[in-house]
C-alpha cells in the first residue's frame, strides 16, 4: 500500500497541467508534480509520473490512497477518459 510521505495545502490554486487528466475519483483533487507516495521498499516518486509502476523496485500498484480525502481507489480509475463520441 502507498503511504503519505507529506502533505500540503491541497486548496492551492496553482495548476499543474501535466496532472490535468489525473483527479482522485472520490474527492476529484488532482495531484501535483511534487506529490510523493512511498512503495513497500522504501522508494518515494510521484505514482503518476510511472502509473503506479515503482522505478526502483518494478511493483505494479493497482491502488493509490488520496493524498487529500485518504481514499483508496483503483489506480487506473484516476485518469479521466475522454467522453465518448459517437
Amino acid at each position: 500500500m502507498f503511504a503519505l510521505v507529506h502533505t500540503r495545502d491541497v486548496e492551492r490554486v496553482d495548476i499543474d497541467d501535466s496532472r490535468a487528466g489525473v483527479r482522485c475519483p472520490q474527492c476529484l483533487w488532482r495531484p501535483q508534480k511534487a506529490d510523493r507516495w512511498f512503495c513497500d521498499c522504501g522508494h518515494a516518486w510521484n505514482t503518476f509520473d510511472t502509473r503506479g509502476r515503482c522505478p526502483a523496485c518494478q511493483k505494479q500498484w493497482t491502488h493509490t490512497e488520496c493524498l487529500r480525502c485518504a481514499a483508496w481507489s483503483p489506480h487506473d480509475d484516476w485518469y479521466e477518459r475522454a467522453p465518448d463520441h459517437p
